[in-house]
């Protein structure tokens, strides 16, 4: 025996898994986790090899499903002693290894093991998509603060120093005063607007609703665009990320909208239905076609991170456009009827 060979013997015997070896319908081999099942259930292992003959005979049946046909691997729950737990019982892997030679494995699995670990790579998954928006924002704010506050306090600070020389008229002198104190106003303004944009206080004190509010306002102030907010949703027990998550969609949309689709009106509606809330921010400018962006571009980098984020919520984001007629951005969470808030969010 070659140490290759034995080294595939030594892993066989040991792996943490339950497999059986079969050449056609004989039993070649199990390893030490299917041998210790075998005694614990009392299964016989050619019971699973019919279990599988079956499942492939059901799969070569089906006639619509020709790609199905060769695929080497099938899974299937067996074994459940509990038919009501989604983690009871075991998941078996039918895998093809020799055609030729009609060899194949069963691979056993604990369906807790399983789900467990499909639940943890859903989370992980979750984790990497809300750090990735949570990254998006700090850019944001990190721009933010170089561009415009640390350029402000720049300035100011050579002024103060201008102020501290002595051949200076009292003239020049209030003249310069004037100057920084209408650069600290600015960057008072800066600050606010900073801290709306991170999270406002409103949405604490009062909810969803009427942080949109105050953003359509700020926003008309500077564009001059006609911004209109309206709906009528309880958003009191909504859970926080999910609001967060809401508001940024409509910042994203807003900025999207007032940047790229040169609109004459925006409509923000925060409505909730029977089964659903739901947030939906329309603008008539110039639209797009949405399929031509369907993996968010650089140039909508922002609106790619809130979709991730809505989805890590449960939520569901979607983007409608028409050419010429404009673009609704909708965002939508479920919602328990029989209390018009959230479940389990």
């Amino acid at each position: 025996m070659t140490e290759q060979s034995e080294w595939k013997l030594q892993y066989f015997e040991a792996a943490p898994v339950a497999i059986v070896l079969f050449r056609a319908d004989e039993l070649l081999a199990c390893n030490a986790a299917a041998r210790q099942l075998q005694k614990h259930l009392n299964i016989d292992p050619e019971y699973l090899y019919d279990l599988a003959q079956d499942a492939v005979k059901q799969q070569n049946q089906c006639g619509c499903c020709q790609i199905q046909k060769h695929i080497q691997e099938i899974v299937m729950p067996v074994l459940a002693e509990d038919e009501e737990s989604v983690d009871a019982g075991y998941y078996m892997f039918y895998k093809e290894l020799d055609s030729e030679q009609q060899i194949c494995s069963l691979t056993l699995k604990s369906c807790c093991t399983v789900n467990r670990s499909v639940r943890l790579a859903k989370q992980a998954v979750i984790n990497r998509q809300i750090t990735r928006a949570n990254e998006y924002d700090r850019q944001k704010i990190s721009a933010d603060l170089h561009d415009n506050i640390s350029q402000s306090l720049y300035f100011a600070r050579l002024g103060i120093q201008q102020l501290g020389r002595d051949k200076i008229s009292l003239e020049e002198r209030q003249r310069q005063t004037q100057t920084i104190m209408t650069q600290l106003n600015d960057m008072l303004v800066e600050i606010k607007n900073l801290a709306l944009t991170v999270r406002p206080a409103v949405m604490d004190q009062a909810g969803l609703l009427p942080a949109l509010k105050i953003l359509a306002t700020r926003l008309k102030a500077t564009t001059g665009l006609s911004i209109l907010v309206g709906g009528r949703a309880e958003t009191n027990q909504l859970a926080q990320p999910v609001q967060d998550a809401m508001y940024r969609v409509a910042q994203e949309a807003l900025n999207n909208a007032i940047k790229h689709a040169q609109p004459e009106e925006i409509v923000i509606l925060l409505a909730e239905h029977e089964h659903f809330i739901a947030l939906q921010i329309i603008d008539d400018g110039c639209g797009f076609d949405v399929h031509q962006h369907q993996t968010f571009n650089s140039c909508s980098l922002g609106m790619r991170d809130m979709h991730e984020r809505i989805k890590a919520l449960n939520g569901i984001f979607k983007i409608e456009s028409v050419l010429n007629e404009g673009t609704t951005v909708t965002v939508k969470f479920p919602v328990n009827a029989a209390k018009g808030s959230f479940e389990n969010v």
